[in-house]
């Protein structure tokens, strides 16, 4: 630090206390520089972090029936600090100390105390980066008040600084005990549903003790859907659903959201883009905090480098019987304390990258469904239903999986590097035959495998569509099968689909085996020939000590762990790579145009001029010319024979046909009946509602003007009868209103 050039030393002899337990004292000069700066550098580089938080937060200066008085309390201990702080800041000035020590103290906390008033007046509950200075403050500041106790205690010396170093420790300690509690008033209850993660302390996250009452509850008695909390607003799916279509469509015209209500903006059509978009990007984009987070949070597993040596430390202490009892201990404690910040560290990435997973599953499967929805009709005769669910499927798991991994990518080159030279500081040249022989092993075995695997990969996801293809269509068309008796050629056909399916996945599978075969015997072949020619080079100075051979190993048993991922890697960078392609090509297919106007035209609520229509490009036209107008209050009933075009003008009045010239004006929305009832596997109160609120009034009126009260009367449950595909003792009478019941709500 800065101090170094300003003090003769850091560390002193204990002028108080000898024997094994003579800690050294830091330098009266160490106390006023170094030790003030790193807390102060701390906030000063932190700040803007919580800064930029806190204005995502919810002005509270009307509302602060929701904040603790412990608020008010860390406010009190703030200034109560403050002023401690300068009266030693000028006291340190007027002992010599540069200007900058001090200043940059001072600042630190004026900028702590004002943090704290952000936090009340923006609603932030608790700041991990506040509860860290503190802590920090706190450590760094326990080498002055150590020594101003001994001081007092062996020589009995005590001035004015005393008075203002001895509170100052405890003041700090007693802030950094009161961060560890969340400014929530949690005498207002909480919404059972809501999760309390937001609302809890910053030691309480990262210890998950806001999940304790949902494990002791799942402990106690089985968990059903109501116990489990409802996700975090800014992981719900609409919200991620539109920070990605709002970075994928950028740069674009503006986007017509589409019809019917729907939140998710409209895909743009393959027409309007030279070549598929990239979806990974605005993916990243879109989670951008949430990934900045992890990589830091990956970057934290380093600290597992910590353990060897501190390892190392303590062997050498054990071989050293001249050292002091406090340095054994001291190592000791630094490799418990290494652990556990290795443990924190592990546990938050897996968290944030499940959350990561999740939000990426969402939003790719939601944006895939609502583009199945808009699909053109010449788009739609090249993707069957079965290929849909693929990608909703196994190709999001796959690119979700992909994201994962990913951050292992990012991990394991500093973590080679590192353990690299760290043992080419213990075995020397050995290190690189235990290398050579790592990169002889695996390299050529991983190279040929990806290979394979990619070709056997596409082959397989192309019979997989196949099949859910074949499937489909035989469940679509069971009753022409089971009346021709074709049932067991039927089963064949799938069956020899599955039969290719599974034999490729037997060869990935074998591939895969023999990969981490060859994985499994690297710790053997390294270790020993690094530890074998490191002896052979030098057998007289290169012995093979505990120290050498424990903290080798160690740094042997790190550097596995990436090495490792690396079949995993490549296996979902293969997979990844196959259904990102297909996931592009599925987004950049042409949609139907959203050709009608919502706006009330004077010729009536319903409007067409010379319009006509077609279903495919390069088929004859459907509809040609025509022009009709409904005005309000209007019944209108088109009568004509089979196939002159009645079904398709309520298409094209849906939107659901390509229009080739006219204008369409439908103002308002619209309900629509199909001809063949479409209802869902639930109840009949859910078939008719369809997602809207219940309005019992309102309901009671839909049903009576849809004559379905009768039919509701002759059955036991009410319209809580399951109804649908599923149930085999539909009524026709009960069925064939529900539609209308539907469209009228």
């Amino acid at each position: 630090m800065l101090g170094f050039a300003f003090c003769d030393s850091t560390f002193e002899p204990n002028p108080f206390v000898n024997g094994s337990w003579a800690i050294p004292e830091a330098s009266e000069c160490a106390q006023r520089t170094d030790f003030r700066l790193v807390p102060a550098l701390f906030l000063l580089l932190t700040a803007p972090i919580l800064i930029y938080r806190s204005q995502f937060g919810r002005d509270t200066r009307g509302t602060t029936h929701q904040l603790s008085r412990l608020v008010y309390f860390k406010i009190l201990i703030s200034l109560l600090i403050l002023t401690n702080g300068v009266v030693l800041s000028f006291a340190d000035l007027y002992s010599g100390v540069p200007f900058f020590f001090p200043l940059a103290f001072i600042i630190s906390l004026f900028v702590s105390v004002g943090l704290t008033l952000q936090c009340r007046r923006k609603g932030v509950f608790s700041s991990g980066v506040l509860f860290s200075y503190y802590a920090l403050l706190a450590l760094c500041s326990l080498p002055e008040f150590r020594y101003s106790i001994e001081k007092l205690v062996y020589a009995g010396e005590s001035g004015p600084r005393f008075y203002f170093t001895v509170p100052f420790v405890p003041l700090v300690l007693l802030q950094t005990i009161l961060y560890c509690f969340s400014d929530y008033n949690w005498s207002i209850p909480l919404d059972p549903k809501k999760s309390p993660e937001l609302k809890t302390s910053f030691v309480n996250q990262q210890l998950f003790g806001w999940i304790s009452d949902l494990v002791v509850k799942g402990y106690k008695c089985p968990l059903v859907q109501s116990d489990v909390y409802a996700v975090n607003d800014k992981d719900l799916c609409q919200n991620v659903v539109h920070e990605f279509l709002r970075r994928y469509n950028s740069g674009d015209a503006p986007k017509p959201r589409l019809p019917r209500g729907d939140d998710y903006e409209r895909i743009l059509p393959a027409e309007e883009k030279k070549a598929p978009k990239s979806v990974l990007w605005p993916i990243l984009m879109a989670q951008k905090w949430t990934g900045l987070v992890m990589m830091i949070v990956t970057f934290g597993h380093m600290a597992e480098f910590l353990v060897p040596v501190f390892l190392g430390k303590l062997l050498e202490f054990v071989g050293d019987m001249d050292q002091p009892a406090w340095v054994g201990l001291a190592w000791a404690i630094c490799i418990f304390l290494s652990a556990e910040l290795l443990s924190l560290t592990v546990r938050a990435f897996y968290y944030r990258m499940h959350v990561f997973e999740m939000n990426i599953s969402s939003t790719l499967t939601s944006v895939i469904y609502a583009k199945a929805l808009r699909l053109s009709n010449e788009a739609r005769r090249g993707r069957t239903a079965g290929e849909i669910v693929n990608l909703m499927s196994v190709d999001v798991d796959n690119f979700k999986d992909f994201m994962e991994n990913s951050m292992y990518v990012l991990l394991t080159p500093p973590t080679i590097v590192v353990g690299v030279v760290m043992l080419y500081n213990i075995l020397g040249v050995a290190t690189f035959v235990g290398f050579a022989m790592l990169l002889i092993l695996i390299a050529p075995a991983s190279y040929l495998v990806s290979k394979m695997s990619g070709a056997i990969e596409d082959e397989r996801m192309e019979t997989r569509d196949e099949r859910v293809k074949m499937v489909n269509e035989i469940l679509n068309g069971i009753k022409v099968v089971k009346m021709h008796a074709w049932e067991e050629s039927m089963k064949l056909v799938v069956e020899k689909l599955r039969d290719k399916e599974l034999g490729m996945m037997a060869k990935l599978s074998y591939l895969q085996a023999f990969l981490y075969s060859c994985y499994g015997c690297i710790d053997l072949f390294v270790t020993g020939s690094a530890f074998g020619f490191y002896v052979l080079i030098d057998p007289v100075n290169n012995v093979l000590t505990p120290q050498v051979a424990f903290v080798a190993l160690s740094l042997f048993s790190i550097l596995y762990n990436p090495i490792l991922e690396l079949p995993f890697i490549f296996s979902s960078a293969i997979r990844f790579a196959v259904s990102n392609k297909r996931i592009k090509s599925f987004l950049a297919e042409e949609e139907l145009e959203d050709y009608i106007d919502k706006e009330v035209s004077p010729e009536g609520i319903i409007s067409l001029k010379n319009a006509s229509f077609y279903w495919e490009k390069g088929a004859r036209m459907t509809l040609r010319d025509v022009t009709m107008a409904v005005r309000s209050g209007e019944l209108v009933a088109v009568v004509g024979e089979v196939g002159c075009g009645k079904s398709s003008l309520v298409a094209a009045l849906l939107g659901e046909m390509t229009k080739e010239s006219g204008s369409v004006a439908v103002a308002g929305s619209v309900a629509y009946v199909p001809q063949q009832a479409w209802i869902q596997n639930a109840t009949l109160r859910n078939n008719v509602l369809f997602g809207r609120p219940f309005d019992e009034r309102f309901y009671d009126s839909v049903l009576e003007a849809c004559a379905l009260k009768p039919d509701l009367e002759m059955l036991q449950a009410g319209d809580a009868t399951e109804i649908g595909e599923r149930v085999i003792h539909n009524s026709w009478t009960t069925v064939t209103p529900v539609p209308s019941c539907r469209a009228s709500t």
